[in-house]
């Protein structure tokens, strides 16, 4: 065999080969290992549950104060992927008392590692005084197809904040802004509104989940569920 102006004997021919095989090998065995450690995103569909349409006002006594400027379908909010839907969860707080206290059985039927969470909450800022951070305003119950469960506290200053950007408080613990926008009322007082996201790890990632509840704590705070997604490792 001739290469590069040079004959290469038999053995070393075949020494050349292997080694290009080899190495052809290990970059598809790297690409597959790339691809396994990629997470999986899976949306889990509130619809079923929803109890109000973003795009009518969340309170009675506040006209054009709605979500509707939320856009719907698939969205990458941050870096995190959401589904959402034409109407969201909205439990009971001190203003708005005709509300359910909870809402139980969103369907799930899935293991997954996190799960995050796109929600916020009417009222928490602008009155006098404030609430206070590290009140927890509801929970979310992962309930487990073994008959087990596990809760996920949800923390105001921590997980969310009012959904009005009232500037005098904005510093969160875990939950970052996943989408500002607005709403004529809002516009009107010269603030914004906003929906967080927050991620909580599943304690027990290798039960199925049968389902999840939402619950309100009937604090001064009414808090809204807008979507869910599952990540699996």
């Amino acid at each position: 065999m001739v290469q590069g102006g040079r004959a290469l004997d038999a053995p070393q021919s075949i020494r050349v080969r292997l080694a290009r095989w080899l190495a052809g090998g290990a970059m598809v065995l790297l690409s597959a290992a790339v691809a396994a450690a990629d997470p999986t995103f899976t949306f889990v569909d509130l619809q079923p549950k929803a109890n109000h349409k973003l795009a009518d006002d969340l309170h009675p006594d506040s006209e054009g104060n709605h979500l509707g400027a939320v856009p719907q379908g698939e969205q990458k909010l941050g870096d995190v992927r959401f589904k959402i839907g034409e109407k969201l969860i909205h439990l009971r707080g001190a203003h708005v008392p005709d509300l359910p206290e909870k809402v139980e059985g969103i369907k799930v039927d899935a293991t997954f590692d996190r799960l995050h969470v796109l929600h916020s909450t009417g009222y928490g800022e602008g009155s006098d005084p404030p609430l206070e951070d590290g009140t927890e305003i509801g929970a979310y119950v992962l309930r487990y197809a073994d008959g087990t469960s596990a809760k996920m506290m949800i923390r105001y200053g921590e997980d969310l904040r009012d959904w009005w950007d009232w500037p005098d408080r904005t510093e969160l613990k875990r939950a970052r802004v996943a989408w500002l926008g607005t709403n004529p009322a809002a516009e009107g007082n010269g603030r914004k509104v906003r929906l967080f996201s927050v991620v909580w790890d599943n304690p027990h990632p290798t039960k199925p989940v049968a389902t999840i509840d939402f619950l309100s704590n009937n604090t001064e705070c009414d808090p809204f569920l807008v979507a869910l997604t599952l990540e699996k490792k």
